[in-house]
């Protein structure tokens, strides 16, 4: 089997984003309702870093998060996935 280089470099970029302990999706999901509530009040998220790294590994949760955020009227902005 052969690795592309762009496959390997996303594989690596995975590899430097992962701490000691990370939520799986199943988590993710039960915290997405509360993370979304504080995106959408714009309010500061720092609690939610845990929430924000699983969406930025996880394209599946990724695909969730966003239809709840259409669910609830509004468009995915890139500062609310990732709390910037």
């Amino acid at each position: 089997m052969t690795i592309r280089d762009d496959e390997l470099r996303r594989l690596l970029e995975l590899v430097l984003q992962t701490s000691e302990r990370e939520l799986d999706c199943d988590e993710f999901l039960e915290r997405a309702a509360a993370y979304l509530d504080r995106a959408a009040a714009s309010a500061d998220t720092p609690l939610f870093a845990d929430v924000r790294a699983h969406l930025a590994v996880c394209p599946e949760c990724l695909e969730e998060f966003e239809a709840l955020l259409a669910a609830r009227g509004g468009a995915r902005s890139d500062e609310s996935a990732s709390g910037a």
